[in-house]
């Protein structure tokens, strides 16, 4: 498995454009992809439905093929840690 870590210093540089363009990029292409957004300053409601902009953008606009968009809140964070 390979891993592809985007970051950048600016908000608002583009990541989950370019996250959500190689996603779509590999599905087409035949390969897994999925995106995933590690750490998330979105909120999300009891049924887990994301809040995160970002991801609910990847969420509209990545394949079918490509696994549903992930991420982890502080709340799941510090309730791993517990």
């Amino acid at each position: 498995m390979t891993s592809l870590y985007i970051t950048s210093v600016t908000p608002g540089a583009g990541k989950t454009a370019v996250a959500a363009g190689l996603v779509a990029l590999l599905v087409a292409q035949g390969k897994r992809a999925a995106y995933v957004k590690p750490i998330s300053i979105g909120k999300q409601d009891a049924k887990s439905a994301p809040l995160d902009p970002d991801v609910a953008f990847c969420r509209e606009v990545c394949p079918t093929g490509a696994g549903d968009p992930l991420t982890a809140t502080a709340a799941d964070l510090q309730g791993g840690l517990g």
